[in-house]
Order: structure tokens, then C-alpha cells, then sequence
């Protein structure tokens, strides 16, 4: 059986061996990969001028977290850094050009944002810079071969039987009941305030520029009420016992070590109703070039304030409310 990434998905690599075919869009053939029943990804693959790339996203354990991801036949390092140029220029909106990723036998995959995926959609073609090589590739039919891997995913792979089928599914989604937040009701799709990636980025951008989203006074426009208050509970009891508090890591990478964080990459994998899960990777460029990527992820729910954090998890057993309610 495959064994999952560090946040718990799956490299788009099946190498035939677990996939199979779904359906074919535009000259993209798109692919579910299975290890026994385990759904693992959907994926479209296309040769056309005879550059193979990959495209897909991957199901992320537990939960429903994914991660976008474009592989290019380019051998690489492990831990590799690089650009993605749609067009001539770095994507639009924030979603910035730089990328890191993994590796498969020959292949170099990249981890996407969404801002990203958004820009291959509208483009035409694209550059995936790995070290000193550049892999360009054309961008036809990835609009359509992107709404087929989100249908594949949201069926699980699972082929359906006509178009009526998959038209019902995708209406019984789109007209689910919106639940209510940790404030409150919400009574749209839509939280107030800032999309739950962007909430997550300026926080970072925040201590880039040398400030702290989590000081006592601005740390209520970011996390939950419930992270507020065992926060501030921690804090009371460490002045009454003039001890150090639960808290003696940053809580941007769940470290002691120091932080400067470099080649930031924060997107949205995930939203469920009023729930989403955002997924941030950088690399500690207090360490140099030599910095492994590092991934934290935000668990956030819309209330009546807008998005805000309810944790942040920063591997398997560490996680910011679990050190709070030790």
C-alpha cells in the first residue's frame, strides 16, 4: 500500500499501477488511483507536442484535506524550489510564482495554491522552473480537464453512471444547508471579513514585516473564542505561578527553533460549509538554502465575526489546542 505524504495525501504518481481511467475531456485523460478500496487521487495526464504533464489533487487523511498538484518529467532534489510562469508572468492575485514540492523517480512534482490552479485555467501556456531547467508546456484544455479532476475527487473516483447523475450530485451540493459558526448563525455561503486563506496569510505577512497577529490585543481577529480564552487563561496562570506557560513555541511553526520564514505558500485545501482547512508551507530561512519545507495547517470555522482560527496543527501529535487543554 502507498504510504501517505507528511500531511497525509498522496503523490499523483501511480505509475498506472493504482489508477484507473475515469473519463476523457479536451484531449486530457483523467485517471482515479485506488489502493484496494482507499481512494487515493484523480488525475489528468497529457502528452500533447509530446510534453507529458500531470495534473490532479489528492484526498488527504483524516478529513477531507487535498493538495493540487503538477508533475513535469524533470529530475530534482528532494527538497527543491522553483517558479511556475503562466504566460509569461507569475500568477495574479497574490498566488506568486514561487513553488516547492516532492519528487517521483524522474518526475518533479509541484505543490500548488489555488490562486495557481486559477491562473493555469486561464492561461495558455506554462514554465515550471526546477533549478536551472525550464519545462514549458501548453495550456489547452486544462480548464476542462481541472472541472473533471474536481468531479472525479468529489465522486471519489467513482465513474458515474450518466451526466444526469453527476448534474444531481453536484445541485444536492450546491443547495446544502449552511451550519452555524462559533459565533453564531451564519446565514449565507459567505462569512464576512477575509476568505480563510487570506486570514491565514496575514498573519504570516504580519510577522514577516516584524509584527505578531497574536498579540493579546489583535489575536481575537484571528482566532477562535474559544483559542482566545485558553490563551489568556495560560497566560493568568503563568503570572500567578511565575512559571513559563503551556505555550514556549511559535505558534506560526510549532518550534522553539528561531523563525524567518521564507518562500511562503499558504491555500485554501478544504471547505465544508461553515469549516474550511487552510495548508501553509515555508521553509525556515533562519537555517539557509538548506531548510527542509515545513507545513502547518489552520483549521478555521465562519461565525458571526467572519472566519476564524479553531487550530492550528502542526504534526500528527502537536497541535495548539491540544497543548492548551493538556
Amino acid at each position: 500500500m502507498p504510504a501517505p505524504s507528511d500531511y497525509g495525501g498522496y503523490a499523483i504518481m501511480g505509475a498506472g499501477q493504482f489508477e484507473e481511467p475515469y473519463g476523457q475531456t479536451r484531449g486530457w485523460n483523467v485517471m482515479a488511483a485506488f489502493s484496494g478500496r482507499l481512494f487515493m487521487y484523480c488525475v489528468a495526464t497529457n502528452d500533447a507536442g509530446g510534453r507529458s504533464v500531470r495534473l490532479g489533487v489528492d484526498q488527504a487523511m483524516p478529513g477531507d484535506g487535498r493538495q493540487w498538484q503538477l508533475a513535469v518529467p524533470i529530475r530534482s532534489n528532494k527538497d527543491w524550489q522553483g517558479r511556475l510562469e503562466v504566460d509569461g508572468q507569475e500568477p495574479a492575485h497574490r498566488a506568486g510564482a514561487d513553488v516547492s514540492g516532492d519528487t517521483f523517480a524522474d518526475w518533479t512534482i509541484a505543490w500548488l495554491n489555488l490562486g495557481q490552479l486559477d491562473a493555469l485555467k486561464q492561461g495558455k501556456t506554462a514554465v515550471l522552473g526546477v533549478g536551472k531547467r525550464d519545462y514549458d508546456f501548453s495550456l489547452a484544455g486544462v480548464a476542462a480537464a481541472i472541472t473533471k479532476i474536481e468531479e472525479c475527487r468529489s465522486r471519489r473516483g467513482v465513474v458515474p453512471a450518466s451526466a444526469t447523475t453527476s448534474s444531481q450530485a453536484t445541485q444536492m451540493v450546491q443547495q446544502a444547508p449552511v451550519q452555524p459558526g462559533p459565533g453564531g448563525p451564519v446565514t449565507s455561503g459567505a462569512a464576512i471579513g477575509p476568505e480563510p486563506a487570506d486570514l491565514v496569510e496575514s498573519i504570516y505577512r504580519t510577522a514577516i514585516s516584524g509584527g505578531d497577529a497574536f498579540d493579546r490585543r489583535t489575536r481575537a481577529r484571528y482566532l477562535s473564542r474559544q483559542l482566545v480564552s485558553l490563551i489568556a487563561e495560560d497566560e493568568q496562570n503563568s503570572r500567578k505561578q511565575q512559571e513559563p506557560g503551556k505555550l514556549e513555541y511559535s505558534l506560526l511553526s510549532g518550534s522553539q527553533d528561531m523563525l524567518k520564514i521564507g518562500n511562503l505558500q499558504v491555500a485554501e485545501v478544504s471547505r465544508q460549509h461553515d469549516r474550511a482547512t487552510v495548508s501553509v508551507r515555508f521553509r525556515n530561512a533562519a537555517f539557509g538554502g538548506t531548510a527542509p519545507v515545513e507545513t502547518v495547517t489552520y483549521q478555521l470555522q465562519a461565525g458571526d465575526q467572519g472566519w476564524r482560527v479553531t487550530n492550528i496543527i502542526y504534526g500528527p501529535q502537536h497541535s495548539l489546542l491540544g497543548t492548551l487543554k493538556r
